[in-house]
């Protein structure tokens, strides 16, 4: 092996290093995008300590009405400067966190979202529960939209949030388990 050869396999060895470390930063900034946008709001509203939020997808229109049509997913539509939607994505974690969900569709915009004309009072943060083009389940606000939940609402809330999660995943049980 000449060393004109040797050279060049050292080239692309540092080539191949540096894309890898591009990809990791660039993975890394995207799982922390959506912790940067609700946790830099902690100081005005309630406040956020998400960790790992790898599972976020951001999403656009195209996309999520395309799941409502012929897909399966769940899709969060909230705003980080919105209470309620800060307070679902606490839960939402929580639940994503004990199942084996791997991927939440986020989208900041209710507006000309298909399939959701017959959800009563339409506002964020809004779940969708989408299974197969058929929305199964979904959630408006929280339990009677407070922020401050008790014990008891929180578990209600991460239960709802755990029973589409699992519709969405085809491993809930039913009557028949």
């Amino acid at each position: 092996m000449g060393v004109y050869d040797v050279k060049r396999m050292y080239c692309i060895f540092i080539i191949v290093v540096l894309c890898l470390i591009c990809l990791g930063c660039g993975k890394r900034d995207s799982v922390s995008r959506f912790n940067r946008e609700y946790e830099k709001y902690n100081s005005e509203y309630i406040e956020l300590d998400l960790g790992d939020s790898s599972f976020v997808h951001y999403s656009n229109l195209d996309e999520v009405n395309k799941i409502i049509r012929e897909g399966t997913g769940v899709i969060f539509i909230g705003s980080p400067k919105d209470n309620l939607s800060r307070r679902v994505v606490s839960v939402l974690f929580e639940v994503v966190d004990n199942t084996d969900l791997d991927k939440i569709y986020y989208l900041d915009s209710l507006d000309e979202i298909e399939g959701i004309d017959s959800i009563d009072s339409l506002k964020m943060p809004l779940v969708l529960f989408v299974l197969e083009g058929k929305i199964v389940s979904y959630r408006v606000g929280t339990i009677d939209d407070k922020v401050d939940l008790s014990d008891d609402e929180l578990i209600e809330l991460y239960n709802f949030y755990s029973d589409g999660v699992h519709k969405v995943l085809q491993d809930a049980c039913d009557e028949s388990c």
